[in-house]
């Protein structure tokens, strides 16, 4: 859908849906804002596709509600809300709650924290000078407040932010998932590599 290939995108969507029907899934769960975002909207737009709801991750999982321990992970971290996760989904709220429950962490607001990294879907692969200077704001604001890491719930976003910080000059931190981290928290352990 990204690329411009409706049609082909909606043949594979239709099939999955329909293997999930077939499946008697009740709720397709996302780790992609991009992705869950083309989910709900394809889903809303071919009524009767999916019988079940689509949520992101984050969502699910504040809905679901702790079922697990949560070790302490003393960390400082930025949140970075995905275009797709924040604008289309309206997810803000809950990946926030799931850092928050997380002992010993901190989420650090960064200055304009709305801001597109430069992802926004393929964007940095078709207008790569535009989606770097994008990438490279973001990455100073980052550094600006100094984090142990910065969580995400968009793998577009891992990636452009991660190349941004790499290209910046001194130690960066790492970026990861927000369900990284919480895994970290259930395990006790550092995020696997």
């Amino acid at each position: 859908m990204h690329s411009g290939k409706d049609e082909e995108a909606r043949t594979l969507a239709r099939r999955m849906f329909a293997t999930f029907e077939k499946a008697g899934v009740d709720v397709i769960i996302t780790n992609a804002g991009g992705c869950g975002s083309h989910l709900k909207d394809f889903a809303a737009e071919e009524k009767g596709a999916f019988k079940g709801t689509i949520k992101d991750v984050a969502e699910f999982l504040v809905e679901l509600g702790p079922r697990a321990e949560r070790h302490a992970v003393a960390k400082r971290v930025a949140y970075h809300d995905s275009c797709h996760l924040q604008h289309a989904q309206k997810v803000r709220t809950q990946p926030r709650q799931l850092l928050a429950g997380i002992p010993g962490l901190t989420v650090a607001e960064m200055p304009e924290g709305t801001l597109c990294c430069g992802s926004a879907g393929i964007y940095n692969l078709v207008q790569p000078e535009t989606a770097n200077a994008l990438g490279d704001r973001k990455a100073k604001f980052i550094q600006a407040i100094a984090p142990d890491a910065v969580a995400t719930g968009n793998v577009g976003c891992i990636l452009q932010m991660q190349a941004a910080l790499d290209r910046q000059d001194g130690k960066q931190p790492r970026v990861v998932h927000t369900i990284q981290l919480l895994d970290e928290a259930i395990r006790g352990a550092a995020p696997r590599p």
